[in-house]
């Protein structure tokens, strides 16, 4: 049916328009045959009175006990009739309370009644609108009732009153700091706001334990570092992480992190040197995304130390082994003819025969991150004492007496066929007790022109000019035997 007052649809069972509280007033129908039946009661009641009156029988005089004729139907008419009445009676004082209730639009119960079935039906503005009235003009009675505050705060929740929602969950939460529904608004109020930080602020304020742990998972801290920011001097590896269950994005370079950015998985690793700058944030499982946590990294590797080079620069009569070491894992590469060391240069492995002549020796060790030191570098002059024959007649000796053992088939290094021929060059010398020898190195040039070190080295005795065989230690060292 619809309100007299306002034209408003009324759902069946509701005895007020809920709109305006009009209240609708319910007159039960009866039926015709009973209220016949009634008026023929109350004549027959009627008449047998009558009949007492005028002396029938059973009638006594004035003070003596009057009988009446026994009516079994008309006493359960009587009774039957006062039974309707009553509920009849009853029906208007509960349709007169509710029509002076609902008649009354600005008591408290009539507001808070339509507040209720307002919020009950997602009618949030009307809802809203209603308990502000009650809470302006009874506020004692209704911030008595935590639920109706509660359900003020959500009402507002969804109209996007935050301020005024956390307003009225704060006075729940004044009274019992434990009221799961106050938190769980308060929260909702401050995401609303996109406010992560108040969010936080307000679940660590939380003392009950338990309800702590029931609101933890919306906490948005941002990520920790493992490793604090600064310079480094060897590579970096940076681990992210977080208290709460969920996932971590970062930036390295220089951009605000956001849930598109790098998703952390495995420890951040730096090898090159530089600057870097990593900014991280954390994202819970509700999507929440906490400020951005950063560290700024310099890694600069050192130079390695330099090599130490022995002997020292100068003149010498006698050759003697070159040694470089370092102290720690750097390489070491040099060069014998005066040019700068580099990375594609020979790597200095064990000791080294001193060239004849004068020559410049450099060294440069290089890091195992990369980084070159410092170059080393020094000058020899060897000119060997008593000396009978030179390096080339060294070189001689060496390719007639391969060609005398059919090593060779001439003194150019052929071989029968073979594609290409051998080369032989003296270039340094060595000592081995009193005795001093020529270095003879032996080189396949292919067909192509590539040359091939082959790593046979033939000595030939200075003073003798003897031809001799060689074997080189472990520490670079060369041994002597005779050539046969």
């Amino acid at each position: 049916m619809k309100c007299p007052n306002c034209g408003t649809e009324i759902p069946d069972g509701y005895m007020y328009c809920f709109k305006c509280g009009y209240a609708i007033q319910m007159v039960p129908d009866y039926e015709v045959d009973v209220e016949n039946r009634l008026d023929e009661s109350r004549d027959r009641i009627a008449g047998s009175l009558d009949n007492i009156i005028e002396g029938a029988p059973g009638k006594t005089v004035s003070g003596d006990r009057i009988k009446v004729p026994v009516m079994e139907g008309e006493v359960r008419t009587i009774k039957n009739t006062r039974i309707v009445l009553i509920i009849l009676a009853a029906l208007i004082l509960i349709f007169s309370l509710l029509f002076f209730v609902f008649r009354n639009n600005n008591s408290y119960t009539a507001l808070i009644i339509k507040a209720n079935f307002a919020y009950d039906d997602d009618r949030y503005e009307d809802a809203a609108e209603l308990y502000a009235k009650a809470y302006s003009k009874y506020e004692d009675e209704f911030v008595a009732d935590t639920k109706l505050v509660n359900n003020f705060g959500r009402a507002l929740l969804a109209l996007g009153d935050n301020v005024k929602a956390r307003e009225m969950f704060s006075l729940v939460l004044s009274e019992n700091i434990s009221d799961l529904t106050a938190c769980q608004g308060m929260i909702d109020a401050f995401r609303a706001e996109d406010n992560n930080s108040e969010v936080n602020n307000f679940i660590e304020s939380i003392e009950d334990e338990k309800l702590y742990k029931i609101f933890k998972d919306y906490m948005t801290l941002p990520p920790t570092f493992a490793l604090k920011g600064g310079e480094y001097e060897e590579s970096a590896r940076i681990a992210l992480t977080s208290e709460n269950s969920g996932d971590i994005y970062y930036t390295m370079d220089g951009t605000e992190p956001t849930a598109e950015s790098s998703k952390y998985e495995k420890p951040i690793v730096i090898d090159d040197e530089g600057e870097y700058h990593i900014s991280a944030i954390f994202v819970n499982s509700f999507g929440m995304s906490s400020e951005a946590a950063s560290e700024s990294y310099t890694i600069y590797y050192k130079k390695p130390a330099d090599p130490s080079v022995e002997p020292e620069g100068g003149g010498y009569l006698y050759p003697a082994y070159i040694t470089a070491e370092v102290s720690d894992n750097s390489v070491i590469y040099y060069t014998t003819d005066g040019s700068e060391p580099n990375e594609d240069s020979p790597v200095y492995e064990k000791k080294l025969p001193m060239m004849i002549g004068d020559n410049t020796y450099k060294f440069m060790a290089v890091s195992d991150k990369g980084v070159s030191g410092n170059v080393i570098s020094r000058k020899y002059s060897l000119g060997i004492f008593n000396a009978v024959c030179t390096p080339t007649d060294a070189i001689n000796y060496v390719t007639a007496s391969l060609v005398a053992t059919g090593a060779l088939q001439d003194i150019y290094g052929t071989i029968p066929g073979v594609s290409g021929h051998y080369s032989y060059t003296c270039t340094t010398a060595a000592k081995e007790g009193n005795r001093v020898y020529y270095l003879v190195d032996e080189t396949f040039i292919e067909s192509d022109g590539n040359n091939k070190v082959t790593g046979t080295v033939y000595a030939v005795d200075v003073e003798s000019c003897v031809l001799y065989r060689t074997r080189r230690g472990p520490d670079g060292e060369f041994y002597f035997s005779l050539f046969y």
